[in-house]
């Protein structure tokens, strides 16, 4: 079975162990993404006040304002996991699966809004009043990018389970060759040949299960945060979309801008939920898998009743099937929600409602 994590440690790994380094670090990225937060919110501010709109667009702003806030602290917490990565136990290897290439397009597909609003709407309404905008853009792919990083080390952790699935299906199905046992073929080599094996796929097991929960105490925060801004996202997506349409203050060129690019980056953020989610239930699939395995295993083993004189080996597969339900196999966002198929239930439903909430809302002024 391939590594998850390598043991090289490269030279920004030996520079951030260093205390006063990791910390400076820390702190100027702190500084940088508030000071651009402070420099948009103000620009803004500013523009509604000279256009005599910030009563009328209030909710607009607030709204505005709001999502700047969570991307800003998702691109500070998330910057400073990947310098505290460095410090950590957790370097992350380049083992290759099968979705890597499916996540290096979607990473491209985070540049189709943010190319379509910079050239597009900024050309619309001018560099002078678009260039308080940009952050945010730059921000939602800077994000974009950290949830498709997630997406492939979370990708090699479920590579490592369905390995060991893999190797429990041999024992049910004796479909390789190359291997001295065999569940049917009763001989002492083949009772310490399985004893072993097994033996080695509790102690690998285990291992996976311990990488799991550091992984997801390593991305506790991002993941918290990454979640709240994809529904903020959709929700401000929604908002803008709404204003634009039905808003006869706004030129024709501008409301058109606005009917593409908002739906492009809600399409992009639904993307990021929905990938989010199917590697999340593709993981708490392999633990299921796990269990059912090692059933299928111990009724396999009791019908033949060879194997009774060596109960040391249907003893592994019972401890390796109590680790797999006592130890959940699942991505998580350090105890406050599961990643998998429910999270897509929620921001539909929360979507549904502010949409119906905000429609009445604009449509009186």
């Amino acid at each position: 079975m391939a590594q998850i994590f390598s043991k090289k440690e490269g030279i920004l790994t030996r520079l951030f162990k260093h205390k006063l380094v990791s910390n400076v670090a820390i702190g100027l990225i702190i500084i940088f993404h508030f000071s651009i937060l402070i420099y948009s919110g103000n620009g803004k501010l500013q523009l509604y006040k000279k256009a005599n709109r910030l009563t009328e667009n209030g909710v607009i702003l607030f709204v505005n304002i709001l999502r700047n806030i969570l991307l800003a602290t998702m691109n500070t917490i998330g910057t400073i996991w990947i310098v505290k990565n460095y410090i950590s136990s957790l370097p992350i290897a380049n083992c290759r699966t099968r979705l890597l290439g499916r996540v290096t397009f979607f990473q491209m597909t985070g540049l189709v809004p943010l190319v379509f609003c910079i050239y597009f709407i900024g050309d619309q309404v001018g560099w002078s009043i678009y260039k308080y905008f940009v952050p945010e853009e730059l921000w939602f792919f800077v994000m974009h990018l950290m949830i498709c990083k997630y997406i492939v080390v979370a990708s090699r952790i479920k590579k490592n389970f369905n390995g060991v699935n893999r190797r429990l299906a041999k024992f049910m199905n004796n479909d390789d060759s190359s291997e001295s046992y065999s569940i049917n073929i009763i001989t002492f080599k083949n009772h310490q040949v399985m004893y072993d094996r097994i033996q080695q796929l509790n102690y690998r097991f285990n291992e996976f299960c311990n990488v799991l929960d550091k992984f997801n105490e390593l991305f506790k925060g991002v993941v918290v945060m990454g979640m709240i801004c994809i529904m903020m996202n959709i929700l401000y997506n929604c908002t803008m979309l709404i204003e634009h349409i039905g808003n006869p203050y706004y030129r024709y060129k501008v409301k058109l801008a606005a009917a593409v690019s908002q739906p492009l980056m809600a399409i992009v953020s639904v993307g990021q939920a929905a990938a989010i989610a199917f590697i999340g239930e593709s993981l708490q699939e392999e633990g299921e898998h796990t269990i059912r395995l090692c059933f299928m295993i111990l009724n396999k083993l009791n019908k033949n009743l060879q194997w009774d004189s060596n109960l040391s080996t249907k003893e592994q597969i019972r401890f390796l099937l109590n680790q797999s339900k006592s130890r959940k196999v699942c991505l998580h966002a350090g105890g406050f929600f599961k990643l998998n198929w429910g999270i897509l239930g929620a921001i539909t439903t929360t979507v549904a409602t502010y949409s119906i909430v905000i429609i009445q809302f604009l449509l009186k002024y």
